[in-house]
């Protein structure tokens, strides 16, 4: 059985969610970034993936 993953980005002006489950990959964009999250988590729950953690809605930076 192939691990499954999921990745959100940004790309210019959309937020574009990279999902591969056995071995195919789907990229789906959205305009909104919290319409993007939403179906990021509600993919990561159906995976039973752990869960991502919004660094920017955190107040968490890189520095």
């Amino acid at each position: 059985m192939q691990s499954s993953s999921i990745d959100l980005f940004q790309d210019g002006d959309e937020w574009v969610v990279v999902l591969t489950e056995n071995g195919i990959r789907t990229r789906t964009a959205f305009s909104v970034k919290s319409h993007a999250m939403n179906w990021l988590n509600s993919q990561r729950m159906r995976l039973g993936l752990p869960k991502v953690v919004d660094t920017e809605q955190e107040g968490i930076t890189d520095e």
